[in-house]
Order: C-alpha cells, then structure tokens, then sequence
C-alpha cells in the first residue's frame, strides 16, 4: 500500500468503512480539503518550491493551502477531475464513495439526495467521475482465460438478430483463477460487430497470450485469426465452456445496470457507463475502493469539452491489416 499514512487512509474507508463514518471525520470544508491533501500526499505534504513540509489555509480561497516559508499556494482540485468545481468538496467524498462501494453504482438523482445538491450539479460531477475513469478502462488488457461475446442494448430500432439497428458492445471478461483474483471486464461501444471491429477491440484489450473463449461467430473467429490461444466453440448449455457463463453473467448485470441505476442511457452516455460498471467490477475486490477511485479521480485535470471525447474514444494503437479506421462511437 506504500506509506503508513495511505496505509491508515485505506484502513479508514476501505470496505468496512461507511459513508457516515468517513463524512464525520470532516465537518467542514477545510477539513475535507485536508483529507484530499492528505491522500494526494501519502507521504507527507512537501511544498514543491521549497521543499517545506507545513501549510496553512488560505483565507478567502476554499481549497487551497499555503506554504508557510515560501507562501507558495497549492488547491488541492488542480490538476484532478474536481478541477474549477463549485460543488462541496463533501458531496465530492460522498459521490466518490456512493459509486466505489455501491454494487449497482449511483444516480443522479440519488447523489443528489445524499450529498444535498441539486440534480444537475450530481449529473455534472458524475460525469466528470467517469471521465476519470475512461483511461484505466480504455488502456486495460486481460490475460489469462477470457471470455468473449457481443450483445446489443436499446429498443427495437428495425432489423432482428445481428442485423439490428440497437446499439452494439463487445465484451470480454477474465475468468477467475482457483485460489486468486476473481478477474476484470472491458466492455465497449462498437460501430459493428465484423472481423475488423473485433480486431481492433482483440488488439486494445486481448493480451496475444491469452486463451480466449468465444462462440462461431465469423467476426470473432475472422477478427481473432492471429490470436493462437483462440477457442471457438458452438453453443451448449451443458458445455461451461462453450455456454461462456461469466460473459453472459457480465452482460446481464451491465443491461440491469442501464435498466436499474440509469433508467435508459443515450447512446452519447453508453460508452461512459460502460466504463463506470467496468472500472467496478474491475475493482470489486479491493480493500481501499474509495482510494483506487480517488487516485483515478487525481490522475489529471478534465475540461468539460474533454468528456465526450474521453468516454468514447479507444486508445490510439498502430492499426493491423486492413481494417475501416477507427471512429469515435456516439
């Protein structure tokens, strides 16, 4: 874990830890922008002009501390998601934990409730919340066994079986290993669901030496051809291999997600989910949730412009064979 200071934070609000608990512990707003200066610095504070080890509040400026020998000033938002935010630094905390520890993630209009803002501001923070968590979800490659299979979400917009005009996501889940972790998902927005759209997806987030299980489908057998560890198989029910159960598992929970939590999603915002219950799942397991969503929440600092782009674009990736070019998904 590092330091005994980050040692302590993820005793204090690891999954034993709840809301009220870790809300007690600051009162007021200054004393929640030193819990955030205290996580952002497990270490210790040093003042990067000088090297001091002390501040003090700013008077006039919420969130921003000041060093004591060289009165050079930090915010302890700059340069995190939080960056320019006229929210309470409390009701950032609460949304933090409310959609690291909640199984089945969190609305809107439920933040709004709990951290005691308006419905517009929690819609606003968590989009800025899952915008910071595009990049882990976008650059995660699975190894070991993995399952692979595509699905499609939204209503009947014409067309039935794989012609449809409903939204199309791939999805690839690792299975867990005996006596280890229980394994992560990437799920993605897709233009289609041919060889060429399951290349690019294999070669972002299919490690080469991974044995993938998958069913017939010419676009995953035709896309994956150059993946030795491929195992493609027809379905069987009886067969726990060829019926991919963790995937459909996956898949099921993501569409009770979108049906529960979200009441519908725009194909704008499908992508941003996806990478919401992706980066949970992902992170079930964690002792520290709430610390493994702050430290992607301080990564780096996202204008309000950059959230679309964030949450649909893939990462850029020298490109083989030929394939269409790669697009962002709305």
């Amino acid at each position: 874990m590092g330091s005994e200071a980050r040692k302590r934070i993820g005793a204090e609000n690891g999954r034993g830890g709840s809301l009220i608990g870790l809300l007690s512990r600051m009162p007021d707003e200054e004393s929640c922008a030193r819990w955030l200066l205290e996580h952002e610095n497990p270490g210790g504070w040093r003042c990067p002009r000088c090297g001091c080890a002390t501040c003090s509040p700013v008077r006039g400026r919420p969130h921003s501390f000041q060093c004591t020998r060289c009165r050079k000033q930090v915010s302890v938002t700059a340069g995190t998601c939080m960056h320019g935010t006229k929210a309470p630094l409390r009701a950032w905390v609460a949304a933090m934990w409310l959609a690291s520890h909640s199984r089945r993630g969190v609305s809107g209009l439920e933040l709004a409730r709990v951290a005691g803002v308006s419905e517009n501001c929690a819609d606003y923070m968590l989009r800025r919340l899952r915008a910071a968590l595009a990049s882990p979800c976008a650059h995660s490659v699975l190894d070991g066994a993995v399952e692979l299979d595509d699905f499609y979400v939204g209503a009947r917009r014409g067309g039935v079986g794989r012609g449809t005009r409903k939204s199309k996501m791939i999805a690839c889940v690792e299975e867990a290993e005996p006596g280890g972790r229980r394994g992560r998902c990437v799920i993605r927005s897709v233009e289609g669901i041919a060889g060429g759209d399951y290349r690019l997806f294999a070669h972002d987030h299919v490690c080469r030496s991974a044995e993938v299980h998958s069913d017939m489908w010419v676009g995953i057998r035709g896309g994956l051809a150059a993946w030795g560890g491929l195992d493609a198989r027809p379905f069987d029910a009886s067969d726990p291999v060829a019926s991919l159960p963790v995937a459909h598992h996956v898949i099921s929970n993501f569409k009770a997600f979108l049906a529960g939590t979200c009441h519908g999603v725009r194909d704008l915002d499908l992508q941003s989910r996806a990478d919401e219950f992706s980066w949970r799942y992902s992170h079930r397991d964690s002792d520290d949730p709430l610390g493994d969503m702050l430290a992607a929440a301080c990564a780096g600092r996202i204008r309000r412009a950059d959230i679309p782009g964030l949450a649909t674009a893939q990462p850029e990736q020298p490109m083989m064979g030929h394939h269409k070019p790669r697009r962002a998904v709305s």
